[in-house]
């Protein structure tokens, strides 16, 4: 097998903007990317080959076509719950809900979500919310409807190079 690139899949958000731009030249043009998903293989995106033999193909053809002479003997090559994306953002981004697996499942989602993230840059006295800091359900529910939901969620400063698991459920 040959190196294999694919196409990025620019996905606009609300707190997207255009810091893509200072390292890519394909962007669509007037729409605020939040998202630029480079692997995926899954219900909200599926990537496709954009060099060689293989180009045209979607990451889930050539899994079902070489399975583990592509993936390796131990990965389950009927479904691949990975997303490789790099996420910009020039205003504060949606609170994320995570969930375990047992409740996405009961939920009629595919999976829980568990992420790792890399801050590859950051600006000065940037931050993320990294999970709920010791209240209720009731209380967090009064704090997002007096608007003061901050006082309910862990507030993490971050700086280029920090790394941060995210596990499904928080």
């Amino acid at each position: 097998m040959y190196p294999i690139k694919f196409k990025s899949i620019y996905k606009e958000k609300i707190w997207g903007g255009n810091r893509l731009a200072s390292f890519r030249d394909n962007l669509p043009e007037n729409i605020k990317i939040g998202e630029s998903w480079d692997i995926a293989c899954h219900e909200y995106a599926i990537s496709e080959v954009e060099n060689g033999p293989f180009k045209g193909m979607t990451l889930q053809n050539l899994m079902d076509e070489y399975g583990q002479k592509l993936m390796g003997a131990k990965v389950d090559t009927s479904w691949f719950p990975l997303s490789i994306k790099i996420i910009t953002t020039d205003e504060k981004l949606s609170i994320q809900v995570h969930p375990s697996e047992a409740y996405a499942k009961e939920m009629g989602l595919s999976g829980g979500r568990t992420e790792a993230w890399y801050v590859i840059d950051a600006d000065p006295g940037a931050y993320l919310y990294l999970g709920i800091k010791g209240c209720t359900k009731e209380q967090f529910k009064e704090a997002l409807e007096n608007d003061h939901y901050e006082d309910c969620i862990n507030k993490v400063f971050i700086k280029a190079g920090d790394m941060f698991y995210v596990k499904s459920g928080l």
